[in-house]
């Protein structure tokens, strides 16, 4: 630990928000706050799209504020671009009967997200903002912050994507799990590619499909309780 570098203390304040802060608010709605309405899915949507739209300005201000690079296109772009398109596949097909338990439980908060009729675009909205907002946060300040640290980059994603699992923990631990792995594969294409647009992209095309499945297996859960 006698090698790593002091860092800012806009840098440590920026990492306790992302390592303490989110995750425990996750773990204290998860034991203690009601499930969202289904009812009220748009404006759930827009709540979700503010916050994740002031997350973004935040992460933005702090990198601006740091000196963090966070505009780099791809070294290789049809490699990047062909590793984002690989990781929504596999992130779709693989969690696909995860979704479906999820329906099968009656999970008010998959409910929730689930987008209904003519409600698309506002997904979309919330896809768009979680795809920047988060990796903006996650695999571009806070990785970069623990990088110039001194931190080995396995560690870093060891870390960052724990951080990344456990500010989902309000929908179970399954779901951290997966959003650990799902953040460490992300991880991987960043550095490997030397951007973020990549895994923005596969971030928020994921998160967009996922959501697509949620509406489209909520519709035949409904169909077939109505029609038993």
């Amino acid at each position: 630990m006698g090698g790593l570098r002091q860092v800012d203390p806009l840098a440590l304040i920026f990492l306790t928000l992302l390592f303490v802060m989110i995750p425990v608010a996750g773990l204290r709605r998860a034991r203690t706050a009601p499930a969202p309405n289904p009812g009220r899915r748009l404006r759930y949507y827009r709540l979700i799209c503010v916050q994740l739209a002031c997350f973004g300005l935040l992460s933005w201000c702090v990198a601006w504020k740091l000196r963090i690079p966070l505009g780099h296109l791809p070294r290789s772009p049809l490699l990047a671009w062909a590793g984002a398109g690989a990781l929504v596949a596999l992130f779709y097909y693989a969690l696909e009967p995860y979704r479906r338990r999820r329906i099968a439980r009656g999970d008010m908060r998959t409910f929730t997200m689930a987008p209904g009729e003519g409600q698309l675009g506002g997904w979309a909205m919330v896809s768009l903002c979680a795809g920047v907002a988060e990796e903006l946060a996650y695999r571009g300040v806070a990785s970069s912050i623990l990088l110039y640290a001194g931190l080995p980059a396995w560690a870093v994603v060891l870390l960052v994507s724990a951080a990344f699992g456990l500010g989902h923990a309000d929908r179970g631990w399954f779901h951290v799990a997966a959003t650990f792995g799902i953040g460490a594969l992300l991880h991987v294409l960043v550095i490997t590619s030397g951007s973020l647009w990549p895994a923005m992209a596969a971030h928020a095309v994921y998160d967009f499909f996922a959501g697509w499945s949620y509406g489209r297996m909520a519709r035949e859960a409904e169909r077939a309780a109505a029609g038993g």
